[in-house]
């Protein structure tokens, strides 16, 4: 029987490759979050975890930063910096920040630190679009 985390990883590029997101021709976004506990990763998580940022780096596909606890959570910090750093030695190029708002008042909600995190590992531009086109600015 396979592992837990590697069936829902397995599942989770499997719903991107088959989506029209894989193209870039639909809006709806494919969402990967941990299936585990975040303190509890399982050592082979990191070798589950690089087949999909492969995936995407291949392919050119942004990842998403979600800023939104960085300045609440170490432990959110380190595990963002750790897989955004092995997204761009996988030669990632497109990141975009997403502040996971449910409010006017948390609209800029970690994008200080989103930003810090992106420069510290080696990323000098963030990701937005425009008409489903990639465009960069510098940070």
């Amino acid at each position: 029987m396979k592992r837990y985390d590697e069936k829902v990883l397995n599942s989770l590029l499997d719903k991107y490759e088959n989506s029209l997101l894989y193209t870039g021709q639909n809006q709806r976004k494919q969402s990967i979050e941990f299936p585990v506990k975040k303190s509890t990763l399982p050592e082979y998580f990191d070798e589950e975890a690089d087949r999909v940022l492969e995936a995407l780096a291949s392919r050119q596909k942004a990842l998403e930063l979600n800023t939104s606890r960085l300045a609440l959570s170490a432990e959110d910090y380190r595990l963002n910096e750790r897989y955004l750093k092995r997204f761009w030695e996988l030669g990632g190029k497109y990141v975009t920040l997403g502040t996971d708002a449910h409010s006017p008042e948390q609209i800029t909600n970690g994008l200080n630190e989103g930003i810090g995190l992106l420069k510290k590992v080696g990323f000098d531009k963030v990701t937005y679009y425009e008409k489903r086109k990639p465009l960069m600015a510098e940070l």
